[in-house]
């Protein structure tokens, strides 16, 4: 530091205060430039702005949530009826996320199996990749199609889910963002369908062969149908090719093994009252698909079907039974009990409209996701958690491309609630997490998410 010294014995009076009043001004302006004073007038333009923001007509009548920390500096910066539940529809996956991330390995376990001469004994664990499309490299399917030789006995661990999870619509049975829960997926559980003029082709082929397939002239509300309780399909014609996703039904695994019959090309015999453990010496193994190409594909598209089937995974891993009830009180009371307020969690998707969260609990969360999470080696890379997330202009956040590289988030919707959650990169440098809740609004789901996005990059400006 450089000192200097001034004689002012010879100063004429008015020349000395005004020395004395520019050095105390120039004192003022340095400690406004504190980082705690510029920090303090960062929250109260947040809080005003926040508040115009929340006179927008699209919010007349709603419930909003909202809570922003400043991992930077270890902050909270704005809280708006922060502790007040939400449904938060498909953030709930941020939780089944976490879960995951703890709980499985690099690797999902496709089949656990057991041999002898003639006989190969499989049992699923919930691994929602087998003989899926979207995977092309799978380590567990390869396996089952080379044993060529021997006869396949399916067995059933114990399952004490249903097929849909508590507080599903049963009317949406049909649609292909709500496949049904088993210990044994094939497919996605789906009937991926190309209808092209009277023609379709159908994977798995399996329901064509079994003449569960029938053709209405007559056009119907979507080209494929399926009976609600069966798994008989029926087809509407159409003029352009048309690509569907309808889910089947599993009927307890025992459609499994109808499917992996027909995959396999040979016979495979059903025991739902058999089942391996995993501790016996002679049950081995097999691993799938990488865990962290699922959760991409889960957070990125927001696939309810993996969400749900990771819980699943989780439950198998902790208890050697299939029980998301069970393992959410798990994860809740051994990886998060420092949550600001107790949620209702109820599913791993967010189907439900049982499920309750507060934007506080978001927000802890986050701040666990990226504590425990803050580079992953999956043997080829050293990643962020990041990676996991879409950002701005990608998956479910392709309506704000300019966030590209600022937003790394989960979008949220079910009618009338809507759900943003996840971290923002500021102009300065900042690292906020955020969530923002907002139910029982009857307005525009597009405007809401653009309104959304101005809020976002607002923050992203000036903070």
């Amino acid at each position: 530091m450089i000192g200097f010294q001034v004689n002012i014995a010879g100063l004429p009076i008015h020349l000395l205060w005004r020395c004395i009043l520019g050095i105390s001004i120039s004192g003022l302006i340095c400690a406004g430039c504190s980082p705690l004073r510029e920090s303090v007038v960062g929250q109260h333009r947040i809080k005003h702005f926040t508040h115009r923001w929340l006179q927008d007509s699209l919010f007349r009548g709603a419930q909003v949530g909202i809570s922003v920390y400043d991992i930077s500096r270890g902050r909270s910066i704005l809280q708006y009826h922060n502790q007040q539940y939400f449904n938060p529809a498909s953030n709930t996956k941020l939780f089944t996320l976490f879960a995951g991330l703890h709980l499985l390995s690099d690797s999902t376990t496709g089949i656990l199996y057991a041999e002898n001469q003639d006989t190969l004994f499989i049992q699923g664990t919930g691994d929602p990749s087998l003989f899926h499309p979207e995977f092309k490299e799978q380590r567990a399917a390869n396996f089952l199609l080379n044993d060529a030789h021997r006869v396949l006995a399916l067995l059933e661990p114990v399952n004490r889910n249903a097929i849909w999870g508590p507080g599903w619509a049963w009317d949406d049975y049909a649609e292909d963002y709500q496949p049904e829960r088993n210990t044994l997926p094939l497919y996605g559980n789906v009937v991926w369908c190309t209808l092209y003029d009277h023609r379709v082709q159908m994977m798995p082929a399996y329901f064509q062969k079994a003449e569960l397939v029938r053709w209405d002239t007559i056009a119907g509300l979507s080209p494929v149908q399926r009976l609600p309780e069966t798994n008989r399909f029926i087809l509407h014609p159409v003029r352009d090719t048309v690509h569907v996703q309808i889910p089947y039904r599993v009927l307890q695994d025992s459609v499994s093994a109808l499917l992996l019959s027909d995959t396999l090309h040979k016979p495979v015999f059903f025991f739902p009252d058999r089942h391996l453990v995993r501790e016996d010496v002679s049950v081995k193994q097999i691993p799938n698909v990488p865990t962290d190409s699922l959760f991409r594909r889960m957070m990125f598209r927001s696939d309810n079907f993996y969400a749900e089937q990771t819980l699943m995974m989780c439950s198998y891993r902790l208890f050697d039974t299939m029980d998301t009830r069970r393992t959410i009180r798990w994860v809740l009371d051994s990886l998060l009990p420092g949550l600001p307020q107790p949620p209702r969690w109820v599913d791993g998707s967010g189907l439900s409209r049982l499920n309750l969260f507060t934007p506080d609990d978001m927000v802890y969360l986050l701040q666990r996701l990226i504590a425990d999470f803050p580079t992953m080696d999956s043997g080829r890379s050293s990643r962020h958690i990041f990676a996991l997330l879409p950002t701005g202009g990608s998956g479910t956040l392709s309506r704000y491309p300019d966030l590209r590289g600022k937003l790394y988030a989960k979008t949220g919707s079910l009618s009338n609630q809507a759900a943003l959650s996840g971290y923002l990169l500021t102009r300065r440098g900042r690292m906020l997490a955020f969530s923002i809740l907002v139910g029982n609004y009857v307005s525009s789901p597009a405007r809401l998410r653009d309104r959304m996005g101005d809020w976002l990059r607002w923050l992203v400006a000036h903070y």
